[in-house]
């Protein structure tokens, strides 16, 4: 087992910045060797704990497994937070790399592990030079971005008290590398996730006049949801509807009785969300009638915490 995947000293980072760098860097492949779920992060957040204890860096837990640190604590300038998320998705990773994930179907594969890192990094420099900071600086390492709400659970347990000014960062692989882009208004949108459920009537492919074919509906209520966008959002207000799956198992020979459509939206205006599942689910119902089904549409933010 090489290095890369062994727990990182910081107690033995140099002192220049590529010292640092290469401690991240071994830092961020450990961590994506060993990814963990929303609200799993257990072990993650034992590390990240560890690591600031090895720094000389207080920290206490927040929201469970979020992690929040303060250097320069009563210093009288501005509070400024940094923040980084540390939680994986459930993806099975195939990249034959030496630290690839040793959790069967878990991945870091939104580079959160690159996140947890680079506010390590910055962890590691701020404090060698925590006399010189004009304010305080809190580090807040977030549980559960991928849809659970961790921000929210952070903030609710006080992450923010005393706060003045926040940055995040996510990163972005096709910008060039050593680039960084911050633009002003929205970057990354919100997201929510919709379910539609078409019920027919099964029976055999060589009598399609007896049976309401649901596989057919589902196939012109995708058609019918790329109109959203194009047809009854303002153009000035950017969003996306991807349908993602239609699920329709049945034999070669066999017309099913049922179809799920899954998929995903994306919107940079709060107001947009009520607007476009209202539409999904009058699309979805109106489609349906025409071809002799039912659909029933369910859409959510994302998922709760536990």
């Amino acid at each position: 087992m090489s290095l890369d995947l062994q727990p990182v000293d910081f107690t033995r980072t140099g002192q220049g910045w590529d010292d640092v760098m290469e401690t991240a860097v071994r830092f961020r492949r450990y961590l994506h060797r060993h990814p963990e779920l929303s609200w799993q992060e257990t072990e993650t957040a034992a590390t990240i704990r560890a690591s600031l204890d090895q720094l000389g860096i207080a920290w206490r837990a927040c929201a469970g497994t979020g992690t929040v640190a303060t250097l320069a604590e009563g210093k009288p300038g501005r509070h400024v937070a940094l923040r980084g998320d540390i939680d994986a998705l459930p993806i099975l990773e195939r990249t034959g790399r030496n630290w690839t994930s040793a959790s069967e179907g878990v991945m870091h594969a939104c580079g959160h592990d690159g996140h947890t890192a680079t506010l390590m990094a910055a962890a590691i420099w701020l404090k060698r030079n925590e006399d010189a900071l004009p304010g305080p600086v809190t580090l807040m390492f977030q549980p559960a971005e991928e849809g659970g709400h961790g921000a929210r659970e952070m903030i609710a347990d006080g992450a923010l008290e005393g706060v003045d000014l926040v940055f995040g960062w996510h990163n972005w692989p096709a910008i060039p590398y050593g680039k960084a882009v911050c633009p002003e208004g929205p970057v990354m949108a919100g997201n929510g996730t919709f379910q539609i459920t078409v019920r027919g009537v099964g029976g055999h492919a060589s009598q399609p006049e007896a049976c309401r074919d649901p596989v057919l509906a589902a196939a012109a209520i995708t058609m019918a949801l790329q109109q959203v966008v194009s047809r009854r959002i303002r153009p000035q207000h950017p969003a996306v509807l991807s349908v993602t799956s239609i699920d329709a198992p049945s034999l070669n020979t066999v017309i099913p009785e049922t179809a799920v459509i899954g998929g995903s939206i994306r919107i940079a205006n709060p107001g947009d969300r009520a607007v476009i599942n209202g539409l999904i689910e009058e699309i979805a119902a109106d489609t349906a009638r025409a071809y002799g089904v039912e659909a029933r549409s369910k859409s959510r933010r994302a998922t709760r915490r536990p």
